[in-house]
């Protein structure tokens, strides 16, 4: 990736935490440090995390979860100055930067902290620095050493591409000019079962969940054609004319958003974001009946924020 991308948590009412930062140093190449990162990570919480990375700087986030603070909270992450007994949840940046083939530099900060859905104030929460402590000590433990494996780049029979195994819990796919994160229980298939770049099916065989990749190859926008214009004279193209559109917007100039619904043999729910990429354009689509719909619908935007056309992150909301 030519440019560095900053990774930002973007959560209802957010309002930033100013809390210290941490840094230190650890004699390990940056591969070695995400792979120790990333096991941390999932020790924590279930969740996708999302990550970017650029040659030299990888960027992700730690979200621990309604930890309870009350009178004796000595083992929690935080400083608490509120008086009741509560839950909080905290999310934190990481950044890893490469500042040689054997030294990276590990920067960690609390971004916000989070109470029934209010954002706490910087006057009421603070880090305590166990997290901060508690990851140079995971990373720097000799138990964790990365061993090198045959499984750190294997190809899935299934996809005809690269597939890496980037942690415990994540599997990266790269094929031509596109990638794209998953947690190792979906499984890939590329070409996908329309000849479409690749199409992510979820964890669970009986249950009609995916997410999948098009190139969108009938239509093609005009010279020096915007999307919004492309859009309009090319609606029922993208999406067919049977589906009810729920909710239709232009997120910038190169991303458009629809969500939308169809009755087949049960309800099918959709979210289709449509990218122009130079003069092409690339449909990037998550499609659940709607009994799984919600129940996959978050870990489905975490998977299609992590992908890259040309290199570059695709920013969705």
């Amino acid at each position: 990736m030519k440019n560095k991308i900053t990774l930002s948590i973007l959560l209802l009412n957010m309002i930033c935490v100013f809390a210290q930062e941490k840094e230190f140093i650890v004699k390990e190449n940056i591969e070695d440090v995400i792979s120790k990162v990333s096991s941390f990570q999932s020790a924590i919480t279930n969740d996708v995390m999302i990550s970017s990375s650029s040659e030299k700087i990888f960027e992700t986030e730690i979200t621990v979860k309604e930890e309870e603070y009350n009178s004796d909270t000595s083992d929690n992450y935080l400083k608490s100055k509120l008086i009741t007994p509560v839950l909080i949840t905290s999310n934190w940046n990481l950044v890893l930067e490469k500042i040689s083939i054997n030294e990276t530099k590990v920067s960690i900060t609390l971004a916000q902290a989070l109470s029934k859905n209010k954002v706490l104030k910087k006057d009421q929460i603070t880090s305590n620095g166990k997290i901060e402590k508690d990851l140079k000590e995971y990373i720097n433990d000799e138990a964790n050493k990365v061993e090198k494996s045959p499984t750190e780049d294997i190809v899935n029979e299934e996809a005809e591409g690269k597939v890496t195994q980037m942690a415990n819990a994540i599997h990266m796919f790269e094929k031509s000019n596109y990638a794209v994160q998953y947690p190792k229980d979906w499984t890939m298939q590329s070409p996908g079962p329309f000849n479409e770049p690749f199409c992510l099916f979820g964890p669970k065989e009986e249950e009609y969940v995916y997410i999948n990749l098009i190139k969108e190859e009938n239509s093609k926008p005009k010279s020096g054609e915007l999307l919004q214009a492309y859009m309009e004279r090319n609606l029922y193209n993208i999406v067919s004319k049977r589906v009810l559109i729920t909710k239709k917007e232009l997120v910038n100039a190169t991303t458009y958003k629809i969500e939308y619904e169809e009755e087949i043999d049960e309800v099918l729910k959709s979210i289709r974001y449509i990218y122009k990429v130079k003069d092409d354009i690339y449909l990037l689509t998550y499609c659940s009946t709607a009994t799984y719909f919600n129940a996959y619908s978050k870990q489905a935007e975490a998977i299609m924020k992590t992908l890259k056309i040309d290199g570059i992150l695709k920013n969705i909301k």
